[in-house]
C-alpha cells in the first residue's frame, strides 16, 4: 500500500468530507430515486455504512447490501465482517470487483448499484451492467484526470481506454457507452457533479433495449 492510498483509507475512516462528500452525493442520489416512487433493491460497493448506506435505507426494500473497502463488508444481517489487512500481499477476503463478476454470473440484478472506489474503477467493466435492472440506475465515482495522471501507470491505462478525450465528462460517457454495449445495455445520463479537482460522480440510468427515457435526460450541450 501507498502511502497515498493509507492517507485517503485513513480519512475514509474518519468520514473526512475532502475525501467522502457526503451532502453532494445525497443530494444526487435524493433527486435521482425520488423519481421512481417505490422501495428499491440496493447494493453498495466500496461502501462504508454511513452517510450514503443511511439514506439508502429509506429507499431500499428488503434488499440492502453494503461490501465495504475492497475486502470487508457487511452481511445480510448488518453485521461487519472483516476479510483481513488492506495491502498488496493480502489475497482473502471479499474483493468487491470479483464480487460484481459473481454476481454478473449468477444472474443478480438490483434497482441501484452504487460503486463508491477513490480510484478508477474499470475492473467493474462492462459486468456491472448486468446487474442493473431494467431502467436501473448506476452511480459511479469516477476520478478526474487530474488525480488519475499522477501516475505513469495510470496514465496509460487511461490511454488504453480511450479516456483521454479534450471534455472530460463526455470521453467517460462514451467509455460507458461502450462497455455497456459489451452487454448489450444501453444508457441514458441522468446526473454529473464535480465533487472537487479530484472527483466525479455519475448517475446513469441503463436500460435493456433503446426507448424514451421517463426521466429527463441531459443533453452534450448540457454535458
Amino acid at each position: 500500500m501507498t502511502n497515498n492510498q493509507r492517507l485517503i483509507l485513513n480519512k475514509k475512516k474518519i468520514n473526512d468530507y475532502d475525501v467522502t462528500h457526503p451532502k453532494e452525493k445525497m443530494f444526487q442520489i435524493d433527486n435521482v430515486l425520488y423519481s421512481y416512487k417505490r422501495l428499491l433493491s440496493i447494493v453498495e460497493f466500496h461502501g462504508g455504512k454511513k452517510n450514503l448506506s443511511k439514506l439508502y435505507k429509506f429507499f431500499s426494500n428488503d434488499v440492502h447490501e453494503i461490501y465495504d473497502n475492497r475486502y470487508n463488508y457487511y452481511d445480510t444481517k448488518g453485521n461487519y465482517i472483516d476479510g483481513g489487512r488492506f495491502d498488496e500481499d493480502y489475497k482473502g477476503g471479499v474483493d468487491s470487483y470479483k464480487l460484481i463478476d459473481i454476481m454478473s454470473g449468477l444472474g443478480r440484478t438490483f434497482d441501484v448499484v452504487d460503486i463508491d472506489d477513490f480510484g478508477y474503477p474499470w475492473l467493474a467493466f462492462p459486468n456491472v451492467f448486468n446487474l442493473v435492472s431494467d431502467g436501473g440506475v448506476l452511480f459511479l465515482t469516477m476520478p478526474t484526470r487530474a488525480q488519475l495522471t499522477r501516475s505513469k501507470v495510470t496514465y496509460e491505462t487511461l490511454k488504453h481506454h480511450n479516456v483521454l478525450g479534450d471534455n472530460e465528462k463526455l470521453a467517460y460517457i462514451k467509455y460507458f457507452q461502450r462497455k455497456a454495449r459489451d452487454r448489450n445495455k444501453f444508457i441514458q445520463i441522468k446526473s454529473i457533479i464535480k465533487l472537487s479537482k479530484h472527483m466525479w460522480r455519475f448517475a446513469i440510468i441503463v436500460n435493456s433495449s433503446i426507448r424514451p427515457s421517463e426521466f429527463p435526460i441531459l443533453s452534450e450541450k448540457e454535458i
